[in-house]
């Protein structure tokens, strides 16, 4: 009782990962109109050395061609790629952020900032928190249950 239905180690990666998708939004909002280049919001939120010299001369870019293009084989086969893919494709998906492939950068939507002063990660916390003083309201309705039909049933004698 009192513990989330995950394990300790299960909870450190949803919190690293809402940790992430929190931090990118950050970065962008305190982006001169909300918007960065793909390879230096990489680079500053992921700690990466991205070259933007891979991508200057290509066209517009689709959001696979992007990561490929940016990204080594070996890179694209660790699961820190993996989840920074995942990350900004989540953000792109649910319209937080914007891909603009014209300008080859990211820019945060209005949703962005408006998730951005939610914060994923205090959503997550509110809800675990929130269920776990559920289950002792639970608990505290019994008790005050049984105190008051025992205090009426005294009484009544």
């Amino acid at each position: 009782m009192g513990k989330s239905n995950f394990t300790e180690k299960e909870d450190r990666k949803i919190i690293s990962n809402y940790e992430l998708l929190d931090s990118i939004l950050e970065y962008l909002i305190n982006c001169e109109n909300y918007q960065k280049s793909y390879v230096v919001l990489i680079n500053d939120v992921y700690k990466t050395k991205l070259e933007e010299e891979k991508i200057a001369n290509l066209e517009k870019l689709n959001y696979d061609e992007l990561f490929d293009t940016l990204f080594t084989r070996k890179d694209r086969n660790s699961k820190r790629f993996e989840k920074l893919k995942e990350a900004l494709s989540y953000l792109q998906d649910n319209n937080f952020i914007k891909l603009l492939p014209e300008e080859k950068s990211f820019r945060l939507t209005f949703d962005g900032i408006i998730q951005y002063s939610k914060s994923f990660l205090k959503i997550y916390k509110y809800e675990r928190h929130k269920s776990i003083l559920d289950v002792y309201n639970i608990y505290i309705t019994i008790a005050i249950a049984i105190v008051s039909l025992l205090v009426g049933y005294f009484i009544g004698k």
